[in-house]
């Protein structure tokens, strides 16, 4: 038997915030307190959430998916399969945020990198290990030939943030350095928002980019803080330090939905939590079923095994 716990993320904001969304207010700076800092602004270095979903601000993906998890147009406006080979057609007149156009040559280079990057703690080569070579066709069309068959391979290059070739380059294998880059150095995206500064430990600030393709985002600058503590968001969000605080208590959702000063938005997750019952008649790898103290397996899912 299986227990399924389906996750569900979950934001709490001012009111004044929330109206702002709807263009019912004119504030233009908004403040998020962060459950969690990012370890790096390389958007290549380490698949984590709080990486990515700065990442995902600063970038955009050749594919994107909505909130069914299906795939939908990002950079790249189409595409078609056939047999092992893909061909995308990429949007015209995209520019990254320092101005510069965005061709195929940028998506090769991307790719091209992913697996250099030295020490990553979850390497983004994960998403390309179907991928056997990439190849700019023209400015704006993409070849990319697997290895065999790859139903996923939308859904995963979803999860790769698209670099500026000129930006990005540099002496070292992968380009500029996951260093050079957290410092803000080749850290150019096409997303709606552009790097401006990162105080460890303080704040995240992000400006509004001039040059994005899609919808101008309402916002002049965002500015993250990370707030590990949960009780400290709170509190933060209720003096109106921050605007958006994310995973706020469980415990506290029904004090704080009843708080008509403040929204809540619950989301639910494509992460599932499970419990399964051990099927064999030995132990999981690493367990010995005495109680003793032995580590517990990890994976991209948390898991907790029982057996008689």
């Amino acid at each position: 038997m299986t227990m399924k716990l389906l996750r569900r993320t979950v934001v709490a904001s001012a009111l004044a915030a929330s109206l702002a969304f709807t263009g019912m207010a004119q504030a233009r700076d908004l403040v998020i307190g962060l459950r969690s800092e990012p370890s790096s602004m390389d958007p290549q270095f380490h698949s984590l959430t709080p990486n990515t979903q700065l990442s995902e601000t600063m970038f955009d993906p050749l594919i994107r998916t909505d909130k069914n998890a299906l795939p939908v147009p990002g950079l790249a406006e189409s595409w078609k399969v056939d047999g092992d080979v893909w061909t995308f057609k990429l949007r015209k007149d995209v520019k990254f945020s320092d101005g510069t156009p965005f061709t195929a040559d940028d998506v090769v280079f991307t790719y091209d990198r992913v697996p250099k990057v030295p020490n990553s703690p979850s390497s983004y080569a994960l998403y390309l290990s179907t991928v056997d070579t990439v190849e700019a066709v023209d400015p704006h069309t993409v070849r990319i030939k697997t290895k065999g068959p790859s139903p996923v391979l939308l859904a995963n290059l979803s999860l790769v943030p698209i670099m500026s070739k000129a930006a990005a380059s540099g002496d070292a294998p992968e380009g500029k350095t996951t260093v050079e880059l957290n410092r803000g150095d080749g850290l150019v995206g096409t997303g709606p928002y552009k790097f401006v500064s990162w105080k460890r430990g303080a704040e995240i600030v992000l400006e509004r980019n001039e040059h994005f393709w899609g919808d101008k985002p309402d916002w002049d600058k965002v500015t993250y803080r990370p707030i590990s503590n949960s009780a400290a968001r709170v509190a933060a969000l209720l003096a109106g330090d921050v605007d958006i605080i994310e995973d706020p208590p469980t415990d506290d959702l029904t004090r704080l939905k009843n708080d008509k000063k403040l929204h809540i938005q619950e989301t639910p997750s494509v992460r599932v939590i499970y419990i399964a019952m051990n099927q064999g008649s030995e132990p999981p790898p690493g367990m010995d079923g005495t109680g003793g103290k032995t580590p517990w397996p990890t994976s991209g899912c948390a898991r907790r095994f029982l057996w008689p």
